[in-house]
């Protein structure tokens, strides 16, 4: 019997759904999507009235943080790149285009040279950004950008949820 193939899209919903934690979604979602992707690191977080709420990775470290204010030591870049986010849409951020502050020193170490992200919706407001980081400058283009839109459409809720569940 031929195995049917699957789409990015339904490979994300699979392995997210099957996922107990936020911890464990995220871990599955980069090896889930590594045959669509060039994908070395997978993280979400999520903000409400301008404090940072969750954030998770894949390495499977899972944390709650309360009080970071979204804005703390943000550029003019970054305040670029969230804005797209907050109109519903994806973005593509090489680390030596974008003037990112603080926030590139662990990507850096890390050795990461790109990312895209993607909002995380709940119904129609913007509360969070899925993204996915790659150390190689030019492993994500257009296209997945806009893949990855569609992804993070298809899991934001469970994610969200797994989060949720996180912070009890």
């Amino acid at each position: 019997m031929a195995q049917r193939a699957i789409d990015p899209v339904g490979a994300a919903e699979h392995v997210v759904h099957a996922a107990r934690t936020a911890g464990e979604a995220i871990s599955a979602l980069r090896g889930g999507l590594r045959p669509f992707l060039p994908i070395d690191v997978v993280s979400i977080v999520t903000f409400r009235d301008e404090e940072v709420v969750f954030a998770a990775t894949s390495d499977d470290s899972v944390f709650y943080r309360t009080g970071t204010q979204v804005g703390y030591g943000i550029t003019d870049d970054v305040t670029k790149i969230v804005s797209t986010l907050l109109l519903g849409r994806g973005i593509r951020v090489r680390l030596d285009e974008y003037d990112i502050g603080l926030l590139a020193l662990p990507l850096e170490q890390e050795g990461i040279a790109v990312a895209i992200a993607a909002p995380v919706m709940d119904g129609e407001v913007v509360v969070g950004a899925l993204a996915a980081a790659a150390r190689d400058p030019d492993a994500f283009t257009d296209d997945d950008v806009a893949v990855f839109e569609r992804i993070a459409r298809a899991v934001g809720a469970r994610l969200l949820e797994l989060l949720e569940t996180a912070k009890d």
